[in-house]
């Protein structure tokens, strides 16, 4: 909500990488679910407490004027209760960095190190704080907190250095491979059209551990997000015809007896590799 507020209007749709017939299918398909949620809303009337106080929009508790604030809200009491999800702490990572808590980033970092050390999620987490570690001028106490748990937390400060020594380790990776590539974008980002490429054969590598439709799914998200560059409408349908022959009975990618699904409709059955 705070990085793509477009994504959260009705009227947004997504349609690069699909031909005219499957876009045709996609607004048929998505008259159906308007209808059928119409039809829900409809019976869920009917089927009301007579107690106001029971009485709610189910709608309005989807949207809040203060998206960061009440993720941070969120964050703090999962992390209260101990999560043994190492996503739990990259998410609350990525909540602190856009909230600029250098030290609530750290503290993330550290509690996901204890969880899974060579989560991919993690590394580029790890990129994004020392890459904004570089800009910003920390001073006082917590200038002085950010150096000494810094030096605790990372082996290699150079976040190149860093996104090299990962990629060499995790070379047989997909997952690994696809963090490695959006952390060369955050540092560099003429790098695009290497990146890209990298991209591409990676797919074609059926050598590689965790080629599942999961995480080609969660590039096809993180590619229309922005988190690999900018794709042009035939970069996007080149990739999809690669997944689709990867998986032919893939919705996501046109395949199946069903509509293809746009990332913006697909995110609520993908979620961020664990």
């Amino acid at each position: 909500m705070v990085d793509r507020p477009q994504d959260f209007s009705d009227s947004t749709t997504v349609a690069d990488g699909l031909t005219a017939n499957e876009l045709k299918k996609l607004k048929k398909q998505q008259k159906k679910q308007e209808k059928k949620q119409e039809q829900k809303k409809i019976a869920s009337k009917k089927d009301e407490y007579t107690n106001p106080a029971m009485q709610f929009d189910a709608d309005a508790l989807l949207k809040t004027d203060k998206p960061l604030d009440d993720a941070a809200k969120f964050i703090q009491h999962l992390h209260m209760l101990g999560s043994k999800h190492v996503m739990a702490y990259n998410i609350g990572f990525e909540v602190y960095l856009r909230k600029n808590k250098p030290l609530l980033m750290l503290k993330c970092l550290k509690k996901a190190a204890m969880l899974d050390d060579n989560d991919p999620f993690l590394h580029v987490c790890r990129i994004k704080f020392l890459k904004i570690r570089e800009k910003s001028n920390y001073t006082g106490v917590v200038g002085t907190l950010v150096e000494e748990l810094s030096s605790q937390l990372f082996s290699v400060e150079d976040p190149f250095i860093l996104n090299d020594d990962f990629k060499n380790r995790n070379i047989n990776s997909l997952r690994h491979r696809l963090a490695v590539a959006e952390s060369n974008l955050i540092l560099d980002p003429t790098s695009e059209s290497i990146t890209k490429n990298w991209i591409f054969k990676s797919l074609e590598d059926d050598k590689l551990t965790g080629r599942t439709l999961k995480t080609v799914g969660n590039l096809y998200d993180g590619i229309h997000y922005g988190r690999y560059g900018k794709w042009s409408k035939e970069e996007i349908e080149t990739f999809v015809r690669q997944c689709r022959s990867m998986f032919p009975q893939a919705q996501i990618f046109g395949g199946g007896s069903s509509t293809v699904i746009t990332p913006l409709e697909n995110e609520q059955n993908y979620v961020p590799n664990e």
